[in-house]
């Protein structure tokens, strides 16, 4: 039976005070979702000003029509700029609100990740579903009043003209071009989609040329413009002569005393034979001359909304919670500075470093990166449990941010903070772990507490604090980057070494499933030097961790020690500078039958010149979901190793493993060896130093 270390840590057996109900009042976010609203109806109403001669020009062009604007003057310019305001506006709000929640939940339904080009795809022909839906009217009445000439106009006004279609056609004569409107989803698909991907591209290349973050939002936003308009022109090119035909539809103009266009094929066929097939792409100079520039600045505009409300609703300042700066003296993480573990052995402290291999994420997409990153990973991931990665998408920044918040989270008054508590006696990790929960000694509790956001899925809503919810946008960006872009590439390095289909582990662990996984904001309170001896020098006994894989964001009070498999002593887990450390856990051990190896480790009472720091820590726990089975993989190096174990009859879904443990940890006698967590021919082992 395989044993796997027990996390004494984590949970408790009673708690010091009666267990407090868990406020379970949904919070959601509001600027996640009606942000998209404002900022497409911003875009709309700003594009549709700057954009309105054009828009005219193009429409009388389109129905041939033998003159200019001289009668009419310079306003002729800005004709029916008012039922185009009136279109345009809630057209855009609809369109961008639709769009940017389809992105938010279509991942969830459909199995696949955040940014995939087929979730861009679907969420922007949702977009131009509902846009068509809910503008057809406004924009048939904005067509009849650009076309009534002056002179000898028919409408009064755009409520005369409606009411003159109703008399006239029927209501359904405001519905007249939604069929193609409908078809004119393709452009609209094209158009996001290849600018989501052009997007990615901007990003990316921006990431790489400026690591210091510099980079003004005025640069970002004329980039994101530009690949707006450029996405726009390709897919204007391809789509055009869905446009015409819209526009001859709703123009309905009469032939015979009846309508001379009655559908999408007859008013194509009809085009083709009277005027050719030029005639299916007359004024695309005109129409590209619209609708380019407005695609940059409808977006442009929709993204530097976003921007302001994101700053406006979420402003985390400096001069509110000071930042964590990684350095030898972290400002704002303590009131005195805080030597690095590094020199201590140049005064004379005896310490000794664990060496682990770090492995270089950028290389991941490389021409043979991830069998390079895999080959160095192997060795780490077989005997230690632990190692580093560097260049994995976050700046410093980013995650002194984390900092931040957490620090500000542990300064509310712990009557506030126990008021979020966990559901903790149901295996559950949602909310706040209060301090001193568990007793790790006879007679002695921990000095551990912890804040705990679970993925940013509906069924874990809950209530959280002002200075969780006020971030929350941040954190939900840092959180599914953990996941989605660091978890996701090392499982597949994980599953290249054991041989198998790339995103087989990706698939058991992908972030719009049922599982616990979540970020953590970690606090170990300071002892005085008394109390660290009747504690034995031990913030957190020796233990490994439950779930699938954890990342451990640098900080600068040493304490964190690793164990290897070898029977060795512990060592101290170096901190390095703009790395990140990893280890693996119990359920990639399990999967792999024992060959990959869950990293042991433990905390200490910190250098003596650092125990009266409190010690705050992020890390991310990837946790397994209801998909994945607690089950051997069949991967050919296990069965060349001698590690293969028929397990098709274990049919156990693998977060009752982790849930199992948590449960087990207020039940635990503090003394007794044997208590310990056997699944699916499993079982914890428990450490005591």
């Amino acid at each position: 039976m395989q044993n796997i270390a027990h996390k004494p840590g984590d949970s408790a057996q009673g708690s010091l005070t009666s267990p407090l109900p868990t406020n379970a009042k949904p919070y959601v976010s509001s600027l996640g979702s009606w942000s998209h609203l404002i900022a497409g109806a911003t875009g709309g109403m700003v594009t549709a000003i700057l954009t309105s001669p054009l828009d005219v020009l193009r429409t009388r062009y389109d129905t041939i029509l033998g003159y200019l604007l001289l009668p009419e003057g310079w306003r002729g310019l800005f004709k029916g700029l008012g039922p185009s305001l009136t279109g345009v506006v809630p057209a855009s709000a609809v369109k961008f609100y639709t769009y940017g929640n389809c992105k938010r939940i279509l991942p969830e339904i459909i199995g696949c990740e955040k940014d995939s080009s087929l979730v861009h795809a679907m969420s922007a022909a949702c977009a131009g579903i509902a846009t068509g839906s809910a503008t057809n009217p406004i924009w048939v009445v904005k067509t009849r009043l650009q076309l009534d000439k002056a002179g000898a106009r028919r409408y009064k006004n755009s409520l005369d003209c409606a009411r003159q279609v109703i008399q006239q056609e029927g209501p359904k004569g405001l519905y007249r071009g939604l069929s193609a409107s409908f078809l004119g989803t393709i452009e609209t698909t094209l158009h996001l989609a290849m600018y989501e991907k052009f997007k990615g591209m901007i990003s990316k290349r921006i990431d790489l040329d400026d690591k210091s973050g510099d980079t003004s939002g005025f640069v970002q936003g004329l980039a994101m413009s530009g690949a707006s308009g450029l996405s726009k022109f390709i897919a204007c090119l391809i789509a055009y002569p869905h446009e015409v035909i819209r526009t001859r539809l709703r123009q309905a103009p009469m032939a015979d005393g009846r309508q001379k266009y009655t559908g999408i094929v007859q008013c194509a066929r009809l085009m083709l034979k009277e005027e050719g097939a030029a005639a299916l792409y007359g004024g695309l100079t005109a129409h590209l001359l619209r609708t380019v520039p407005s695609a940059a600045l409808t977006i442009g505009t929709y993204e530097l909304v976003l921007k302001v409300l994101e700053r406006r609703l979420a402003p985390l300042h400096y001069d509110h919670i000071q930042p964590v700066k990684f350095d030898l003296s972290p400002e704002g993480y303590c009131s005195t500075p805080a030597p690095h573990l590094h020199g201590l052995r140049e005064r004379g402290i005896p310490v000794k470093y664990a060496d682990l291999v770090t492995i270089d994420l950028s290389e991941f997409d490389r021409p043979g990166g991830k069998e390079k990153l895999a080959a160095q990973l192997k060795d780490a991931a077989h005997e230690v449990g632990f190692f580093y990665v560097t260049n994995f998408g976050l700046t410093q920044e980013q995650i002194d941010r984390q900092f931040a918040i957490a620090k500000e989270f542990f300064s509310l008054p712990e009557e506030e903070r126990r008021s979020f508590r966990a559901p903790l006696e149901e295996g559950i990790y949602n909310g706040y772990r209060p301090l001193g929960s568990i007793e790790i000694l006879p007679g002695l509790r921990d000095n551990i507490e912890f804040y705990n956001i679970m993925k940013f899925l509906p069924q874990y809503d809950r209530s959280h604090p002002d200075v969780v919810r006020r971030y929350w946008e941040e954190i939900e960006k840092f959180h599914r980057h953990c996941h989605e872009h660091i978890a996701y590439k090392l499982f597949r390095l994980l599953a290249i070494i054991l041989e198998l289909p790339e995103e087989q582990l990706v698939d058991g662990h992908r972030y719009e499933a049922e599982c616990d996984s979540g970020l953590r904001y970690m606090c170990y309170r300071a002892r005085t030097p008394e109390e660290n001896e009747k504690y034995k020098h031990l913030y957190s006994r020796g233990h490994t961790d439950n779930g699938t894989i954890t990342f451990v964001f640098q900080q600068p009070v040493s304490a964190l020690q690793v164990k290897k498999y070898d029977d060795s002593e512990w060592e101290y887990l170096p901190i390095r500078p703009g790395t990140l450390a990893v280890n693996i856990a119990d359920i990639m051990t399990m999967l792999s039958n024992g060959w990959l190896k869950s990293g042991v480790h433990r905390v200490i009472v910190p250098p003596e010149d650092q125990q009266h720091h409190d010690r705050l820590g992020i890390l991310y726990f990837v946790r397994p979901s209801d998909r994945l089975q607690l089950k051997s993989v069949d991967s050919p190096l296990l069965r060349r190793e001698g590690y293969h174990k028929d397990t098709t009859d274990i049919d156990i879904p693998a977060p009752e493993w982790t849930r199992a443990r948590i449960k087990k940890n207020w039940t635990r006698s503090p003394t007794d060896l044997t208590e310990n967590v056997t699944m699916g021919g499993f079982k914890a082992k428990v450490f005591y130093e």
